[in-house]
């Protein structure tokens, strides 16, 4: 941490670069990884920053007791008053025990002594080395700069929340303007950056709004449904496998033939986890639904789409989550796996090849078209009939791909599977033998069309999140209109 004297009353810009404070790789967890601030006076200078260790290190910076300076206390002095876990501590040594030290700069650990024997006093394991003297985080009137979207949409909430009753506000840049300004420079430098990119060009973030901490609540609650959905399934399973055991193990013969499924209906009836389970996720999905029937995404884009209700809105709201950081339908199309590869093809998952997409992303569109084949009246289930019937016309026989030939046409759809085929000779009309997998049969000629249609949706949405976005209104928070 490097800090210098600043001004408390005059405006400061803060570059916020948050971290994930730790991964799993190969099963082991890495060390932690630090978010990072720079504060920047109201002309521009660098006067302060500070490396965030911990979620705990975050709040304490938007609450303003982040500590900021050290010292070595006293032995006498009671630091009772100081927050545990702001206190750097020593491992106690030999010589600690001869030291007359207050209270509350030692922890103890409790010895149990043998049966029969007097009790051990309590060992010192560890004592303090230096106390915090001096705090910061958010002031009045800040202005802070922060990447929109990612990791960092929870601080974004939190510290808006703060700064909007001190008159400060929180800015957002879409990742594709950040590039720009980064250049070839490493992201390391992120934080000043953010900080000098607000200073100088203010116009290039977005400040954060009612709206917007209604999509990262959508996030939020789509989460915690998503693990209650799992808890329940993994409940469910363990009572069946349970089950199982007792029938398949059981002395006495077990349960008669059909028995098994109505017994497991039963053991879930009356399990006290299970139920608990089956509530919590209960009330997961009515948060879920309230919060993004609150979203104006949903309100004037999602709420009148046939099929598409709260779940799958929220997945695909949670995944993109602002619209802001797509420049482009394109940008969009790759990030959900619908764009099209250099060959033609839509991307799918292959051994050995990186499936740089999001998989919620493309899961929500799979259940998306679903609704859209079920529904085949409505907009876009038309619009899947209609590409069907495009790519009939286009391609009327079921071909082959050999290896030996290429594409190679043996006949009206459908066509039986087989490991050969007799066919002519595209070009010269003699008979031949190919092998190959089928392409443009029924089942085919059905994918290319749910995935064209669902690569137009998403060129929808793209341009009418857009439009929302740039039309809408910045309503204020109470808090902020009092401010």
């Amino acid at each position: 941490m490097i800090e210098t004297k600043s001004t408390t009353d005059q405006k400061r810009y803060l570059g916020f670069r948050h971290r994930v404070k730790m991964r799993i790789v190969d099963g082991e967890p890495t060390e932690p990884l630090p978010s990072e601030v720079v504060v920047l006076n109201n002309s521009g200078e660098r006067i302060a920053s500070y490396k965030l260790e911990s979620e705990q290190a975050e709040l304490d910076f938007i609450n303003g007791i982040f500590p900021a300076k050290y010292r070595t206390p006293a032995a006498d002095e009671d630091i009772s008053n100081v927050e545990k876990r702001q206190i750097i501590w020593r491992p106690a040594r030999e010589e600690d025990m001869f030291v007359q030290r207050h209270a509350s700069q030692c922890v103890y650990k409790e010895r149990r002594a043998k049966k029969g024997e007097p009790a051990l006093p309590p060992e010192l394991i560890e004592v303090a080395k230096e106390v915090p003297c001096e705090w910061t985080g958010l002031k009045p009137n800040d202005q802070l700069a922060m990447s929109l979207g990612g990791s960092g949409d929870y601080f974004a909430l939190a510290a808006s929340n703060k700064l909007h009753s001190m008159g400060g506000e929180v800015y957002r840049i879409p990742p594709f303007k950040l590039q720009n300004h980064r250049g070839t420079e490493p992201k390391d430098k992120d934080a000043e950056l953010l900080a000098q990119v607000l200073f100088l060009k203010p116009d290039d973030f977005y400040p954060t709004v009612v709206r917007d901490k209604q999509i990262i609540m959508v996030r939020e609650t789509f989460k915690i449904r998503m693990d209650a959905m799992k808890d329940r399934m993994a409940c469910a399973q363990r009572l069946r496998q349970r089950l199982i055991g007792n029938v398949f193990c059981s002395t006495e013969g077990g349960f008669p033939d059909g028995d098994i499924e109505k017994r497991f209906e039963e053991l879930k009836a009356n399990d006290p986890i299970y139920t608990a389970v089956l509530a919590q996720e209960e009330r997961a999905l009515k948060a879920m639904s309230e919060a993004v029937e609150q979203t104006d995404v949903w309100q004037k884009l999602f709420a009148d789409l046939p099929g598409v209700g709260p779940a799958i809105a929220a997945r695909l709201i949670s995944t993109i989550m602002d619209i802001r950081r797509f420049e482009t339908a394109a940008k969009l199309k790759k990030f959900l796996g619908v764009h099209v590869l250099p060959d033609g093809t839509f991307p799918r998952r292959r051994n050995g090849v990186v499936a740089n997409w999001s998989p919620d992303g493309r899961q929500a569109l799979y259940l998306l078209q679903d609704q859209f084949v079920k529904k085949p009246k409505s907009e876009w289930g038309m619009k899947v009939t209609a590409y069907k019937a495009k790519f009939r016309q286009r391609h009327p026989g079921v071909c082959v791909q050999s290896s030996e030939y290429g594409l190679v046409s043996i006949g009206p759809s459908p066509q039986p599977k087989r490991k050969e085929y007799k066919t002519k000779h595209p070009t010269t009309g003699e008979e031949i033998t190919v092998t190959g997998a089928q392409r443009y049969g029924d089942g085919h000629i059905h994918k290319m069309a749910v995935w064209r249609a669902l690569t137009k949706f998403v060129e929808w949405l793209h341009r009418e999140w857009w439009k929302l976005e740039s039309g809408a209104k910045k309503t204020k928070l109470p808090t902020e209109a009092a401010a």
